[in-house]
């Protein structure tokens, strides 16, 4: 067995710390001075992770709705912001949705 070469291995990289996932869309937050945002649905939250409010108080809600393809479901309307990107999402349904899927527009 060659000892020079024995056992000689890479090292991993730096430990990567995540934040916590926004309870409506499940993306990382990110982090700032006063807690954690997630900028996709427009969410802030104290350090400590509690008291959420909206970043932009005046945003209008998205009107997407979505109904699960069970008996019985209810309709979810996407809780983001109008204009967000990507998936609908809402915190009482376990799946979020794409356009394609929605039932229709909420009409405010």
């Amino acid at each position: 067995m060659d000892t020079a070469t024995e056992n000689v291995r890479k090292l991993p990289g730096d430990l990567e710390f995540l934040t916590p996932q926004c309870p409506i869309c499940a993306e990382h937050t990110e982090p700032d001075d006063l807690g954690f945002d997630c900028l996709g649905c427009g969410i802030s939250w104290n350090k400590r992770g509690e008291n959420p409010r909206r970043i932009d108080p005046d945003a209008k809600q998205c009107g997407s709705l979505y109904t699960p393809s069970y008996n019985g479901a209810p309709e979810y309307r996407c809780w983001q912001d109008d204009d967000h990107e990507g998936d609908h999402h809402n915190p009482e349904s376990f799946y979020g949705w794409a356009t394609s899927h929605e039932i229709g527009r909420a009409a405010d």
